[in-house]
């Protein structure tokens, strides 16, 4: 079995693998159009970030990431924030707000049914930061698409805690 940096590797070039189902989720617009027009992002980088965008649903551990990359924690934590301007959790908590909001706006699934599809769990934790990210809860947030406006498209903040 293909472990490691490699299987990322492999997940990341389109061959199928078991536990790295290809996913089409595009990063928050925030986070890429920072990492627009800068130099090439170091390939750790960009390893962790293709885990999270295929597995952004399950629990991603620091220390998990940086053994990916054979790194330390905190020199992993260091050289993604210094690539993406975004520490890694922060990075991932924004993969999952947009997830949550493509689903809202695209299913009539339940805003409980929409956090678990999104790797969240905790729904106060959820209604919070969604509420950070765009500006009103979930649930007004479908309302307000359904009313026909378009909902407030603010960012996912950037802001370390």
């Amino acid at each position: 079995m293909i472990t490691g940096p490699a299987m990322l590797a492999a997940a990341t070039c389109g061959h199928a693998h078991a536990r790295f189902p290809q996913v089409t989720l595009p990063p928050p617009a925030t986070i890429c159009s920072q990492l627009e027009g800068r130099r090439r992002v170091d390939r750790r980088v960009r390893i962790i970030i293709a885990l999270m965008e295929t597995e952004f649903h399950r629990e991603i551990l620091l220390g998990e990431m940086a053994r990916l990359v054979n790194l330390s924690p905190s020199r992993f934590h260091h050289l993604f924030k210094a690539e993406t301007g975004t520490p890694p959790y922060q990075y991932l908590k924004a993969l999952r707000m947009e997830r949550a909001r493509e689903l809202l706006e695209t299913t009539f699934l339940s805003v409980k049914q929409v956090m678990a599809s999104a790797g969240l769990n905790n729904k106060s934790h959820f209604v919070k930061d969604f509420k950070k990210a765009y500006g009103m809860t979930p649930t007004l947030y479908r309302r307000a698409l359904g009313a026909g406006r378009e909902p407030e498209n603010r960012a996912v903040s950037s802001d370390t805690k």
